[in-house]
């Protein structure tokens, strides 16, 4: 049951739409102005997202269909239909192939997750020093619970498929269906749809709606300064929250340079008021910043984590290894003696 639940899901995703939106507390979004500002923060970046995914072929997609149909083909023991699908399956693969051999990881499916913190910096700061308490406490469950919803993000995973790779396990599974062998090629594609990578990106929700703060702020009339001044003072909310939930640093030269672009403006408004130029150099600063989230890949980030730890133990291992060596050799010494 695992097995077709696993290729269904996937099929549904190619079948109905590339990019699927979910968020954590939706029915909340449109109950006050602030919410009505994340919502618009949140179909801003979907809308993103989804221009910059590019769709499978239509090769790619028939594809991973008729190996899915294979699947659940030989599931329901219908052999010769599961032949007559892993064949389809293989010649799309082999002409996507032919007319690009370098496919590589294709992106096949998108995901956009949404997780909210609906408070404020003061009831962040609360959740966090409650937290610390249980912690000092020995109460390491109850302050883990407490931590849990200390998120607020978009989460855009995308599912991308090893073509070459994918490929040969079909056609393992087909080799294997003509030999007789049914649960070992239903094994076989199970093992395929398990070869899939996820790639995932998170964007703080607090600096895109920092974002749309200062675009609002910007495009207000000089004479509105209270107004100007109350965005620009809730923009600062969003960075320290941004910090607090340790998407950025404190003392890290991007968030700084927003900070002081705020300040600035905020400064400027009491004096001449001269603050286009300001605006738009922090407009840039915030794109340049959230571009780069869009291209953070979490899988990367950890792989460098993992080899640097990898190349660490093995140095260590080398270091062990000579000093062996050179015990051994003192030891050799003192025998011949």
């Amino acid at each position: 049951m695992k097995q077709r639940w696993m290729a269904s899901t996937l099929l549904a995703s190619l079948l109905l739409g590339t990019v699927s939106l979910w968020a954590d507390g939706t029915q909340t979004l449109n109950k006050n102005e602030k919410m009505l500002r994340i919502q618009k923060s949140l179909n801003h970046e979907a809308t993103i997202q989804k221009s910059q995914f590019k769709q499978a072929s239509k090769e790619i997609v028939v594809g991973l269909q008729n190996s899915f149909l294979a699947a659940r083909a030989l599931e329901e023991d219908h052999v010769d239909q599961a032949k007559k699908a892993l064949k389809i399956s293989i010649a799309s693969f082999e002409k996507a192939l032919k007319a690009d051999p370098k496919l590589g990881l294709i992106p096949i499916a998108q995901e956009i997750s949404v997780h909210l913190f609906n408070g404020d910096v003061k009831a962040l700061q609360e959740y966090i020093d409650n937290a610390i308490a249980l912690l000092k406490k020995h109460q390491t469950q109850e302050a883990r619970a407490m931590l849990l919803p200390l998120e607020d993000e978009m989460v855009i995973a995308t599912q991308q498929l090893p073509v070459d790779a994918y490929l040969a396990s079909t056609k393992e599974a087909l080799k294997l269906l003509e030999s007789n062998k049914k649960e070992e090629a239903l094994s076989t594609l199970v093992t395929g749809v398990q070869l899939m990578e996820i790639d995932t990106v998170v964007i703080p929700i607090p600096l895109m709606v920092a974002e749309n703060l200062i675009i609002e702020a910007a495009s207000l009339d000089k004479s509105k300064k209270e107004e100007a001044q109350k965005l620009l003072a809730m923009a600062k909310d969003e960075l320290q929250k941004a910090v607090i939930l340790g998407y950025t640093q404190k003392h890290a030269p991007e968030y700084q340079a927003l900070l002081s672009g705020i300040e600035e403006i905020q400064k400027e408004i009491k004096g001449k008021n001269m603050v286009e130029k300001l605006y738009d150099n922090l407009k840039d600063k915030f794109h340049t910043l959230l571009s780069e989230s869009r291209k953070d890949v979490v899988r990367e980030k950890a792989q460098e984590k993992i080899r640097a730890y990898e190349n660490q133990q093995a140095q260590r291992a080398v270091d062990e290894a000579s000093r062996f060596e050179s015990d051994a050799k003192k030891d050799e010494q003192k025998k011949i003696q």
